[in-house]
């Protein structure tokens, strides 16, 4: 009797174990390649079986992932087949609106590291390349001394651009056209006609404004316009481009082959999306790249005939940059995405070659197959964005997405990494706002100036105001440059 009673308790122990077991098994579900482990203390210690059975498949199910996002609210990651309802955190017109492009030049172009050029477009003193980011006027050339330096496309006079016939060339003396001063390739003021006789006036205080500037040891140029001293090093993007650099034999000698700017009307973060996936690859976040999406794969979505013909690995540099290696013929190359008003932007695409490789088919048939698609893919773009300015159409995504379809863009917006940290610069600099109590723009600077030579500066002024309303301003006016650096 005793023996019986020992084996039915002993049945009944393991029987009673397995379900307890399965809860072990289960309560630890792999979500999107993460182990997410699910309490079990909300199950009582007695419970019925038809209960058991419901709390089983109910443990069975992923469990909700949950992530701290850059400004401290708890976002709720939506799985495939769920669709969680929640309020957007996207302002209105995050697309369209002329105040979010605004904050957007505050809060991002102004004081971000950015990707403009390589250091093998520059091969002699003298050479320089002009650029306008985002509304900024600014040019890179190369001293006598060698070093590359950045500056403001404005002179110090009268803000006028002191580069302005052609976007790229080579000259030691760089003059602006409306009064004659004239600055070296350091930047320094070497002549003022009219004022270099005034008392007070100091050439050395009449200087370009210089821009933070920062060349990789394998050549790739970063540019910041906050005008501030203490401006903080690049170090992750620095390292991140270092690394994918060395793996892909990308080195100062590469020599560029081609380049182009395809211009189109559409928000600039529309056109990065899909370049900077969940799964993307981050200088900002220092990540290696490997075997991701190019930006003919992920921004445009390329057929498949076009991946097999070309295979690439690409690094993602924020906020609207990446660097893309192809996988014959020692061809990489860089993707920059320009803003230029709120609906306007410019897809900028340079070309370069290893130094080692000289293979003239393979470089035409690269340029031969991008050049033209990429410029049917921005007419893509442009309809996306024309979509979103429809009347009734959704431009804060209601519902967490913003889908357009027609093979054009289709994307989660708060899935979205790159989405995610532009509104947390956002809103870091329009906290800054408030509490200073007006808007902060990092790239203004402040001229230091005799009182005799502001009194003859507004001398100038009055007399140009007087000869444009005699109508004898020969159009110079026309040629103002409008932007914040005009003072």
């Amino acid at each position: 009797m005793m023996e019986c009673f020992t084996s039915l308790l002993s049945t009944t122990y393991v029987l009673g174990s397995i379900p307890i077991i399965l809860l072990v098994i289960l309560a630890v579900t792999p979500v999107d390649g993460n182990l997410s482990r699910k309490s079990l203390l909300s199950w009582p210690v007695a419970r019925p079986l038809a209960s058991l059975y419901s709390f089983l498949i109910e443990v069975a199910q992923p469990a909700t992932v949950t992530t701290i996002s850059d400004w401290d609210a708890t976002e709720i990651r939506e799985s495939s087949s769920i669709n969680v309802s929640k309020e957007s955190d996207f302002p209105e017109g995050w697309w369209t609106g002329d105040e979010v492009f605004l904050l957007e030049r505050r809060a991002i172009f102004s004081k971000a590291w950015l990707f403009v050029a390589h250091t093998s477009r520059f091969v002699k003193p003298g050479d320089y390349h002009a650029f306008e980011i985002c509304g900024f006027p600014l040019f890179l050339i190369q001293g006598k001394d060698g070093i590359i330096r950045s500056f403001h496309n404005v002179c110090r006079h009268r803000a006028y651009p002191v580069i302005s016939r052609k976007k790229s060339g080579s000259t030691t003396v760089i003059g602006c056209r409306y009064h004659g001063w004239s600055y070296d390739t350091q930047g320094y003021l070497i002549k003022a006609p009219q004022f270099e006789c005034l008392e007070g006036f100091d050439k050395s205080q009449n200087s370009l404004f210089e821009i933070h500037t920062r060349i990789t040891k394998h050549g790739f140029i970063f540019v910041n316009l906050d005008a501030r001293n203490d401006v903080a090093e690049p170090e992750l993007e620095v390292h991140a481009i270092d690394r994918f650099a060395n793996a892909n034999r990308i080195s100062r000698r590469s020599s560029r082959i081609d380049g182009w700017e395809v211009e189109g009307r559409f928000n600039w973060k529309l056109a990065v999306l899909d370049m900077h996936g969940n799964n993307h690859s981050s200088a900002r976040t220092n990540q290696e790249s490997r075997n991701l999406r190019s930006v003919l794969q992920s921004m445009f979505s390329v057929s498949s005939r076009d991946q097999n013909r070309y295979r690439y690995t690409n690094l993602d540099v924020f906020p609207a940059s990446s660097i893309h290696v192809t996988g014959k013929g020692g061809i990489w190359f860089s993707v920059s995405i320009v803003p230029m008003n709120v609906g306007r932007s410019s897809v900028r695409c340079d070309i370069y070659e290893h130094f080692a490789v000289r293979n003239a088919d393979r470089k035409h048939a690269v340029v031969a197959d991008i050049k033209p698609w990429f410029a049917s893919k921005i007419a893509k773009l442009e309809t996306a964005y024309k979509t979103l300015n429809a009347p009734g159409s959704c431009k804060t995504d209601c519902d967490n997405q913003l889908s357009l379809r027609d093979g054009m863009v289709e994307a989660r917006l708060h899935d979205n990494a790159l989405q995610e940290l532009i509104l947390s610069n956002l809103k870091s600099h329009l906290t800054l706002e408030r509490v200073q109590g007006e808007e902060i723009w990092p790239t203004v600077q402040l001229s230091s100036t005799s009182d005799k030579y502001k009194r003859a500066n507004e001398l100038c002024k009055e007399l140009e105001a007087f000869v444009e309303d005699a109508g004898c301003s020969k159009g110079l006016s026309k040629t103002r440059v409008k932007d914040p650096l005009d003072w």
